[in-house]
């Protein structure tokens, strides 16, 4: 029933026909119909099988590989890749038979091989539950079959050969194949379609769901980081307005205060006090072991810097602690005097924020929302995240707000919550 052999030289337009047939099914891969994320209506094999019919079981299993490659992209594996070259290939071996009926050798491959196949391949290599690899192997069974019945009629009603330049004598399929193919069709395909619309509505609607919950969680860390900020502000304000009223007193005077400090909330790595050239007067950290005898001076600081022109509370982006050797977040505020204006910079109060400290808070409210949550500063570098891939510190492009509803942006000073 093959109208070219594999030995036969073909004509111009029977090769240009050929490699047309095969971009067409590489296309129809490409223009799939989504059913809901990950399943996907694919039409590829349609044109592949017509080729089996025109061209042959070689050509037809090269056509199959390259429409089928595409599917590797689509889905990230390259087991669906594999099934659908073994059903051309067992369709065209059958297929050699006077009186084959490709609608029927697809569907006996998907029943007894194809669909097992591919619930093993998605349950025991990839991580599908059963009801999900199931569903997988039912989908590709009926659209194996679906492609098969589009094909035969095809070949049946259309003038194929002749757009082919193919001037064999090819047996025509019975008029009662066609007529079954025919309706079968006509129900299947109202119903996919059907499916297809309902299945995108509640992919739409699931969507909207999703980002409405990861806007509320977004909203409450959002809220707690806020909250948190003001209650270091609060206090480091109050060792700044304490360290102005000191007098001719050294601001190294003040070290018990900032053990106080130190001591009262856990998520600060250290505190530090200092003039207004930037030098460390004192300073407490939650281990003796960052203790330094080198003189500290902050005036390189990019926060310092800040601090210093604006006079005002500042949090700065992450950096690498002096002290700690890890990265951190400063919250600062300005010791202030009197200027010519009224306010004076005398010096600054700045408080190192344990990064591990919010991202354990960000862990116990991802969990509670089932959900992976990222604090950024403005540069993209991270704060905190409990996503496994990700490292604090790293730098990451920050996400477009507009496009991503599901996000909450939050600024304080340079650090902002995603």
């Amino acid at each position: 029933m093959c109208a070219y052999k594999n030995s036969e030289l073909f004509t111009q337009r029977q090769l240009f026909s050929f490699f047309a047939l095969i971009v067409i099914a590489f296309v129809g891969n490409y223009l799939h119909a989504s059913l809901f994320t990950g399943v996907d209506f694919l039409f590829g094999s349609i044109f592949v099988l017509i080729i089996l019919s025109l061209y042959g079981l070689s050509w037809a299993v090269l056509a199959s590989i390259i429409a089928s490659s595409y599917t590797v992209i689509l889905w990230h594996h390259p087991y669906a890749f594999l099934t659908f070259a073994l059903e051309t290939l067992v369709v065209g071996l059958a297929f050699k038979r006077k009186d084959a009926n490709i609608p029927l050798l697809d569907g006996i491959f998907w029943v007894t091989l194809g669909m097992p196949l591919a619930w093993v391949l998605h349950f025991s290599l990839l991580p599908f539950d059963t009801s999900a690899a199931l569903l997988i192997a039912l989908k590709q069974g009926v659209n194996g079959y679906f492609n098969a019945l589009v094909a035969s009629l095809i070949l049946t009603y259309l003038p194929i050969q002749k757009w082919t330049g193919d001037s064999s004598n090819r047996k025509a399929f019975p008029l009662r194949q066609g007529l079954t193919s025919l309706l079968v069709v006509s129900v299947i395909f109202p119903a996919m379609a059907i499916l297809v619309v309902n299945n995108r509505e509640q992919g739409r609607q699931m969507r909207a769901d999703v980002n409405q919950r990861l806007s509320t969680l977004s909203d409450e860390f959002a809220s707690q980081l806020l909250a948190l900020h003001q209650r270091y502000i609060f206090t480091l304000n109050g060792i700044a307005e304490r360290a102005s009223r000191i007098g001719g007193e050294p601001l190294g005077s003040m070290r018990h205060e900032l053990d106080v400090v130190q001591a009262t909330f856990p998520g600060l790595n250290s505190v530090h006090v200092g003039d207004a050239t930037g030098a460390v007067a004192a300073y407490a950290v939650t281990d003796d072991k960052m203790t330094t005898k080198n003189k500290l001076n902050f005036s390189d600081r990019p926060w310092f810097k800040d601090l210093q022109a604006s006079i005002k509370p500042v949090v700065s982006e992450v950096f690498i602690g002096k002290l700690t050797h890890m990265p951190a977040v400063g919250i600062s505020v300005p010791i202030l005097g009197k200027g010519v204006d009224g306010r004076a910079f005398n010096g600054f109060v700045v408080a190192s924020l344990k990064l591990d400290y919010v991202s354990d808070a960000l862990s116990r409210q991802a969990r509670r929302g089932g959900a992976r949550a990222t604090v950024v500063d403005l540069k993209g570098k991270v704060v905190a995240t409990t996503a496994p891939d990700v490292a604090t510190g790293q730098l990451i492009p920050v996400i477009d707000m507009e496009s991503e509803p599901g996000l909450t942006r939050i600024f304080i000073n340079g650090t902002q919550s995603l």
